[in-house]
């Protein structure tokens, strides 16, 4: 089922105007990105902060989505170390096209 498709039925079925069941619809969504945002992961913080914080988010639809320390680790490692070189051009691409050093 498309969202249009979730929109249409749950607004029949409850008696609200699309407009106002599209953005109940979204405000979850938008919750979400606008916590991820706000989480304060770009300084160097002790497992112990990082649990502080709320880093796990259920929708019913999705599933649950969360991010552990250790793949917060790996992120950030990856921006430490992959991405400065794919900058400098320290990452080449072969004549398959698989990365080279």
């Amino acid at each position: 089922m498309t969202e249009d498709e979730m929109i249409k039925k749950v607004s029949s079925d409850l008696g609200y105007p699309e407009d106002v069941v599209r953005l109940a619809f979204r405000s979850q969504y938008k919750f979400i990105i606008d916590k991820i945002r706000s989480l304060d992961l770009s300084i160097r913080m002790s497992k112990e902060d990082f649990d502080k914080q709320q880093t796990n988010f259920s929708l019913l639809d999705l599933g649950k989505f969360y991010c552990t320390w250790d793949d917060m680790l790996r992120t950030r490692r990856y921006y430490d170390y992959v991405l400065p070189k794919i900058k400098s051009g320290g990452y080449k691409k072969n004549k398959d096209g698989e990365n080279t050093q």
